[in-house]
């Protein structure tokens, strides 16, 4: 079953309860993945005074540092999902496209080589996330194992003025064997396509100077009208066969779509597509499936993305797939 789309996770929940009673219950992994064992937790990062345009990637950022289970006879803690919404000094709810990003790290360096092996993120158009069922990503819980959350304002109003704050939630299961088999882990891979990089001169975006002769950014220029980027993947960058099971997009303002496409078999794995509300992105497609999407280590990949600006200034842009693939290393 294919959940992609921009949805609720409490309904996704409900259909991770018709999975888990389906076919593939005789599975144990499935079995110990229930919904109803699901604990969900809160986080504030708060005190954020807004008081003028911030554009991408330069707003104000905090960090913080959480424990999740306090149960002790829990030896791992299974990410299932997480959550960020916005709010104002008076508690109101504010729209998440004040939200440049959010990223929950998870620290458990021995399950993850690398930082953004661990990494969730929270971006504009799509506030939660759930992996498919059997799936999650765990960590040791330990004394001092924290998980890292990460804020950063995003505003293109000059005149908006508010003291924000984010609401972090983040879903786990508690595993009490010996060994992380309560779920199936997954690893985080992000693909990017690139374009003719960003820079900022007295809080207005320009395109970097040398932009032409040094390469594309991830973080790029986009001029008014219909525009496509791309970057490829060699043979090599997924180290194993394997396959993908969650894929969330990351994409700015007048950004349409995002594909994931295997070049060696000459084949579109995936598109995720922005909708849009007046001139905000509303919501994302996003990916989760259990079976999940094969790649290969000895295939060719690609990232495109379409982009249309409709102003007549240069606007900044990212394409961005975070994509959580299956990992067949020894736990």
């Amino acid at each position: 079953m294919i959940y992609s789309g921009s949805r609720f996770i409490f309904e996704v929940i409900l259909l991770f309860v018709a999975a888990t009673t389906g076919a593939h219950a005789a599975n144990s992994v499935r079995k110990n993945d229930q919904p109803t064992k699901y604990k969900t937790e809160e986080f504030i990062i708060d005190n954020f005074r807004i008081d003028g345009a911030f554009p991408a990637m330069t707003g104000p950022t905090k960090k913080k540092y959480v424990t999740l289970s306090t149960n002790p006879k829990a030896r791992y803690i299974w990410v299932k999902g997480v959550g960020v919404d916005v709010f104002s000094d008076k508690k109101k709810n504010e729209p998440l496209s004040l939200l440049c990003h959010a990223w929950i790290t998870l620290g458990d360096k021995n399950t993850y080589a690398s930082g953004t092996e661990g990494l969730l993120t929270i971006s504009e158009g799509m506030g939660e996330s759930l992996f498919p069922a059997g799936y999650g990503m765990y960590l040791e819980n330990k004394p001092n194992n924290d998980v890292e959350l990460l804020a950063q304002v995003l505003n293109d109003n000059p005149h908006f003025k508010r003291d924000l704050g984010y609401r972090f939630k983040i879903t786990y299961l508690e595993d009490y064997s010996s060994k992380p088999s309560l779920l199936k882990p997954l690893k985080q891979t992000s693909f990017s396509a690139v374009g003719p990089a960003v820079a900022f001169k007295d809080g207005e975006m320009c395109q970097a100077d040398g932009a032409a002769q040094n390469g594309q950014s991830v973080h790029f220029v986009v001029p008014p009208g219909r525009h496509k980027f791309s970057r490829i993947y060699p043979k090599g960058t997924f180290s194993e066969n394997t396959s993908i099971h969650f894929i969330k997009v990351h994409l700015h303002q007048y950004g349409q779509n995002i594909s994931l496409i295997d070049k060696t078999a000459n084949k579109v794995l995936w598109t995720g597509q922005a909708m849009y509300s007046k001139e905000h992105i509303d919501s994302v497609d996003f990916y989760s499936n259990s079976e999940g999407i094969k790649v290969f280590a000895d295939h060719e990949y690609e990232v495109t993305s379409e982009y249309w600006n409709k102003t007549a200034k240069i606007v900044d842009g990212m394409a961005v797939l975070r994509m959580y693939r299956a990992t067949k290393e020894a736990i």
